[in-house]
Order: structure tokens, then sequence, then C-alpha cells
């Protein structure tokens, strides 16, 4: 039997980022000097490190984790509605 699993090492505020990332809720820019979430574990045996907007890591917490498993696509920034 194989197992997906998920396991989140550091989940951080940055008050100010040192260099633009792209928000993986919205698939936008997050500006240098600007606040972001930093999260950052393992899922099925693979690193993986994601930045998102304060507003979309909010907005990505209102949802249910198993409706987002599977998902493709991109949200509008702050929101649960699909771009």
């Amino acid at each position: 039997m194989y197992i997906m699993t998920d396991i989140v090492f550091d989940s951080k505020y940055i008050k100010s980022c040192r260099k633009s990332h792209t928000c993986d809720w919205c698939n936008e820019t997050i500006l240098i000097f600007t606040p972001a979430t930093k999260c950052q574990g393992v899922f099925d045996g693979k690193f993986y490190c994601n930045y998102f907007h304060p507003e979309c890591i909010a907005a990505g917490r209102t949802i249910d984790q198993d409706e987002l498993e599977g998902m493709t696509c991109y949200f509008k920034r702050g929101t649960t509605e699909e771009k």
C-alpha cells in the first residue's frame, strides 16, 4: 500500500521579503519589502517551499483541505473564487 504524506516542517510569517516570489494561491507576484507566509515541508517524499500573500493564506485556511486535493487552478487573490 502506498500512502502520500504531507509533512510541514515550517510555516512562518515574513514581515518583509528580501526578493520577489510567486504566490502559490493566486499566482501573482509577491513584491520585495512586502509581507508573505512561507511554508515548507515534504509531500510524497519531495521537498517543497511555497510562498503566499497574507490574505491568500487566510483564504486558504477557510477551505476544507480535502477540497483542495488534486486542484490544478489558481484562485483570485485573497478569495476562494477560482480565476
